[in-house]
């Protein structure tokens, strides 16, 4: 190899090493929480309205929260099935595709829980909230596999207690 390839390909090494925290960041990667951290929070997320909320801003005393969106096939009847228990606190609901509008989400959960709020984002404030709420959540060809899971907060978003799919109180 000549000396010009080897100084060619090692700036680009070094520029690839140098930009990696900007790119990382960028694409949403690299959110980290420390590890005594408290799961859950207060977070602010874009509303199904188009409106930047925090989750303490909408007043309820607890809520419900879950990570969902429409190519999801369980996530409608679960959501229905919760909706329909009736329980204390606000239904929420945060979408874990940055793509995906907030309103197109809102209009998707509304066919299940009508009285829910949805939240979306773009990939680095979703990031930050599912590394927050410790969602465990695999890539694959078809998006982000991950368990549906309830998070029963309080009114600042502290949790109260962690709820598997099917649930019954």
């Amino acid at each position: 190899m000549k000396t010009w390839q080897v100084a060619a390909i090692s700036a680009l090494v070094l520029m690839g090493l140098m930009t990696w925290p900007f790119v990382k960041g960028h694409l949403g990667f690299g959110a980290q929480v420390p590890a005594n951290a408290p799961m859950g929070g207060d977070f602010e997320l874009t509303r199904q309205d188009g409106r930047d909320i925090a989750l303490s801003e909408l007043g309820a005393k607890q809520y419900w929260i879950t990570f969902m969106e429409p190519t999801c096939q369980a996530c409608p009847a679960e959501l229905a099935r919760v909706h329909q228990l009736g329980l204390a606190g606000l239904l929420v609901v945060i979408s874990v595709d940055p793509d995906l509008d907030p309103a197109e989400l809102g209009r998707w959960v509304q066919r299940s829980a009508p009285n829910a709020v949805s939240f979306g984002g773009d990939r680095r404030d979703l990031a930050r909230v599912i590394a927050r709420y410790r969602l465990p959540a695999v890539p694959t060809d078809q998006g982000l596999d991950y368990p549906i899971r309830w998070y029963q907060s309080q009114a600042d978003g502290e949790l109260i207690q962690l709820h598997a799919q099917g649930f019954n109180l």
